[in-house]
């Protein structure tokens, strides 16, 4: 895919600097709307005006813009607070993106996570990663829990506190029969629960664990 003719650059220098040892950092923003196959390719490559910059200095990748729904914890105009709310919000399909505080620290969220009664293809992502945003069971009990659903993607979090007996971090009770694909679970870290994952009937549908660590449940 090429976006044409809409084209953009971005340069910047830095005064003053004469350390090549260490980088500098130039930005530019710019908008991105949902269109096409919802992918925007870019480049990125460093010069002088008058010869590339030595080494590596260009590479090819992308960015996908996707419509979706945004939580953090301070909310804001066109934010949820809660990761469930956005979840008993969100239409088929929907991709939920969670952010850290809005300082991009590290943040947790303490709830329950509950995708249940037939409501598909729901993506909950996390913006910065399982060491930035965490999920802590406000109650013990599980803290991802999924039934009668299909496609569920739960990506980037660190998933905690399911301490009560027989609670686990993950909890799939069963699909829901229907033209599922796949229940996926990437990028996180659970940790902290009575059990990691448990998977009690996935009803056929098979059950990915992608680069994920589970230790100290």
């Amino acid at each position: 895919t090429t976006e044409t003719p809409a084209k953009s650059a971005h340069s910047g220098t830095h005064s003053g600097d004469r350390n090549c040892a260490d980088g500098k950092v130039s930005g530019g923003a710019r908008a991105l709307a949902v269109f096409g196959d919802n992918t925007f390719h870019y480049r990125f490559y460093a010069t002088d005006g008058y010869e590339p910059a030595r080494g590596v200095a260009a590479g090819d990748s992308a960015v996908s813009v996707v419509a979706s729904l945004k939580v953090r914890p301070e909310g804001g105009e066109g934010w949820y607070t809660a990761i469930q709310d956005a979840v008993d919000i969100a239409t088929d399909p929907t991709t939920i993106l969670v952010y850290p505080n809005a300082d991009y620290t590290a943040a947790t969220y303490s709830e329950n996570i509950r995708v249940e009664n037939f409501e598909h293809n729901r993506t909950i992502a996390s913006v910065c990663g399982a060491d930035y945003t965490t999920i802590n069971s406000a109650s013990g009990s599980h803290t991802v829990f999924t039934q009668d659903s299909n496609n569920l993607v739960v990506d980037g979090f660190t998933l905690t506190g399911a301490t009560l007996d027989n609670q686990a971090g993950i909890y799939i009770n069963r699909d829901s029969g229907g033209t599922g694909t796949d229940f996926i679970f990437k990028n996180n870290k659970l940790t902290g629960n009575n059990h990691g994952i448990w998977v009690n009937d996935s009803n056929g549908t098979p059950v990915k664990i992608e680069n994920s660590e589970i230790y100290t449940n």
